[in-house]
C-alpha cells in the first residue's frame, strides 16, 4: 500500500506480541517524522489507514512457523515491486540470522528495528547446537549484506553488539528503551501492592528455566506471586496462575505488585520495561548487567543458580519495600530517547 511514495509492510502490529509492540512503536516514530495526515499500511491481514493509533487494526493469533519465518520473506519479496517508490520501510521480523529477508529487500529499504540475541543458555539439544555454531555464521553473512546494501540500522537491543565491530555504517541501539515512560516513572498516584512478585512463565525450550522454576516455588511459601503466561503447576496457594492476558490486563496486576522476576535472555524485555513504567523494582539475572546502558537503583542483579544462598539473596532484594527516583537514571533515559528521535528523523 503506498502514500506519496512511502510504502510500509509491518509482520506483526499485534497489541499483546513483543514484535507488534516494537513495531507500533517504529510505526509512532515515523509518523512524527513524515508528519502526513496518515500513512496507508499493509500487514499480512489486512490494509488499513495509520492516523496517530491502531484502533482499527486486528490483532490475531499469529504465532506459528509461517507466520515468523515465511510471511517476512513473503513481503520483502512485494517489497521489490515498489523499487521505485521515494520510501520503503519493513517494519518487523528482522531477526539478524535471517539473512534472506536483508538480501532481498530493495537496496534503499528503511529496516525496522533488527532483533536477536547472542545468549546460548548451556543446554545440549538441537536447538542449542543450532544457536551456537549456526547463528554466528548466519549473524556474519546479515552483517555483509547489511553493510554493503543499508546506510543506517537500528537494533532493538545491544545483546548483539560485539557482532558489529565488522559494520562501518551508523548504528543506534537500544530501540526499545523508547518504551520506557519517564513522564510516568515515579509521578503517578501510588496503587496499594498486593503482590510480592510477578513473572512471565513460557515453557519455551530457549526461555524456559528449571532453576528458575525452583526459586518459584522456595519464594512462594512466604510469598505471593502471580504468573503470566503458561500455567505454573504448584500446589502453593501463594502461586495465582493468570495465564495469557491482554497487556492492559497484565499493567493492572503490575500496579498491585512489588517486584517483577525478569527473564534471562533480555535485560530491556518489554515484561521488564512494563514492570518498571508500574511503579515495581525488577530482579534480573546478574549475567545481564553488562548490558546496562545506565546504572538503575531499581534494578537487582542476582545469581539465578538455584541454591540456598542465591534464595537468600533475592528474598533479602524482596525485603526492599520502597521504589527509589532514579533520578539519574530517567535523566540518562531522556537523553538516550531525544537521542533516539533525532536518529529516526534522519533515518
Amino acid at each position: 500500500m503506498s502514500n506519496n511514495n512511502l510504502v510500509i509492510f509491518a509482520s506483526d502490529l499485534n497489541e499483546n506480541t513483543g514484535e507488534g509492540i516494537l513495531g507500533r512503536l517504529f510505526i509512532r516514530k515515523l509518523f512524527l517524522k513524515y508528519n502526513k495526515p496518515s500513512i496507508d499500511i499493509i500487514t499480512p491481514n489486512q490494509k488499513f489507514k495509520y492516523k496517530g493509533t491502531f484502533d482499527n487494526i486486528k490483532n490475531t493469533n499469529q504465532n506459528n512457523i509461517f507466520h515468523k519465518y515465511f510471511i517476512p520473506i513473503i513481503g520483502a519479496l512485494k517489497l521489490r515491486h515498489y523499487k521505485n517508490r521515494k520510501e520503503i520501510i519493513f517494519v518487523n521480523y528482522l531477526p539478524l540470522w535471517n539473512f534472506l529477508i536483508f538480501l532481498i529487500l530493495p537496496k534503499k529499504t528503511v529496516l525496522g528495528p533488527i532483533t536477536g540475541s547472542k545468549i546460548v543458555k548451556d543446554k545440549k539439544n538441537i536447538n542449542t547446537l543450532v544457536r551456537r555454531y549456526l547463528f554466528p555464521l548466519l549473524f556474519n553473512l546479515s552483517i555483509f549484506i547489511i553493510n554493503n546494501k543499508f546506510k543506517k540500522i537500528i537494533f532493538s537491543t545491544n545483546l548483539l553488539k560485539g557482532n558489529f565491530y565488522k559494520i562501518k555504517k551508523i548504528l543506534l541501539h537500544n530501540f526499545v528503551l523508547c518504551s520506557f515512560n519517564p513522564a510516568k516513572i515515579h509521578n503517578k498516584k501510588k496503587i496499594k501492592k498486593k503482590y510480592d512478585l510477578i513473572f512471565y512463565n513460557r515453557k519455551h525450550r530457549n526461555k524456559f528455566n528449571k532453576d528458575l522454576v525452583k526459586i518459584i516455588e522456595a519464594l512462594s511459601k512466604t510469598k505471593k506471586i502471580c504468573i503470566i503466561g503458561d500455567k505454573f503447576n504448584s500446589l502453593s496457594k501463594n502461586i495465582f496462575n493468570f495465564g495469557y492476558i491482554s497487556r492492559k490486563k497484565v499493567n493492572l496486576i503490575m500496579q498491585k505488585t512489588r517486584f517483577v522476576m525478569c527473564g534471562q535472555e533480555n535485560l530491556y524485555s518489554l515484561f521488564a520495561i512494563d514492570g518498571y513504567n508500574n511503579y515495581c523494582q525488577l530482579i534480573l539475572d546478574k549475567n545481564l548487567k553488562k548490558f546496562e546502558f545506565a546504572n538503575s537503583q531499581n534494578f537487582h542483579f542476582t545469581d539465578y543458580n538455584f541454591s540456598n544462598k542465591n534464595l537468600k539473596h533475592i528474598l533479602q532484594i524482596l525485603e526492599k519495600r520502597r521504589i527509589q527516583k532514579d533520578l539519574e537514571f530517567k535523566k540518562k533515559l531522556l537523553n538516550k530517547k531525544k537521542n533516539i528521535d533525532k536518529f529516526i528523523e534522519l533515518y
